[in-house]
């Protein structure tokens, strides 16, 4: 009962103004009587409590950052590296597309080029045909006719028109069909080559649109495998 009194008339000592905002932040004054009567306060649980849970804030996203820092930054890689590669995949396919538009037009006219040149061959190989045909006609006319001069048996007046008239004209015939094959087998063999060069050019085209088609091919697997 003596401590107790002591207490409570040290607790009037003090001031009420010193009392009161002391009990408001959580600690008691407390008089020491031993050591002259000094004040001391003394912190309750709550305070250590607000301490502990700053420490822990401060302390804890240190050691989660330490932890995940590395993984992040590893998936921060492999997305980024996805990405680009989506990228160029669609650059490339865009590309390629807009490459497939051409080579397709240039296929398509590459292929009319080569009927156009198949088409001037065969009409050369048919004139020449049909000249040659005729130079061998007239050639037989012209052998049949000299053999007949030969002959004694036609009279003087058969072989003087024959001389003069059908003999030369013959031979002037077969000179122009030999100067025309002549020239329909240079033209012929002119043709050939253009429409060997022109099939050579429809086969690069088309050689092109089988690449360009494999490409396009591996970028729509790549796009699929990623957007899985």
């Amino acid at each position: 009962m003596g401590d107790s009194f002591l207490k409570t008339r040290d607790q009037r000592l003090l001031p009420d103004r010193v009392r009161g905002s002391a009990e408001r932040q959580g600690c008691h004054p407390i008089e020491d009587l031993g050591r002259g009567h000094q004040i001391q306060f003394v912190w309750r649980q709550p305070m250590n409590r607000q301490l502990l849970f700053v420490l822990s804030l401060l302390l804890f996203p240190t050691a989660c950052l330490a932890q995940t820092t590395p993984n992040d930054s590893q998936t921060l890689q492999s997305l980024l590296l996805e990405v680009r590669q989506l990228r160029q995949d669609l650059q490339t396919t865009t590309i390629a597309g807009q490459r497939a538009q051409i080579l397709i037009y240039r296929v398509q006219g590459q292929e009319a080029a080569v009927a156009r040149a198949s088409q001037r061959l065969d009409e050369f190989r048919e004139k020449l045909a049909r000249i040659q045909d005729e130079r061998k006609h007239v050639a037989a006319d012209v052998k049949r006719f000299e053999d007949s001069l030969s002959s004694s048996e036609n009279p003087p007046t058969q072989r003087k028109e024959i001389e003069q008239g059908m003999l030369p004209q013959l031979k002037t015939r077969l000179e122009s069909l030999e100067n025309q094959e002549q020239q329909l087998q240079t033209r012929e063999i002119e043709a050939g080559q253009q429409l060997r060069a022109e099939e050579v050019r429809l086969s690069d085209l088309r050689d092109q649109m089988d690449r360009l088609d494999k490409t396009l091919e591996n970028a729509g697997r790549r796009l699929g495998g990623s957007s899985q």
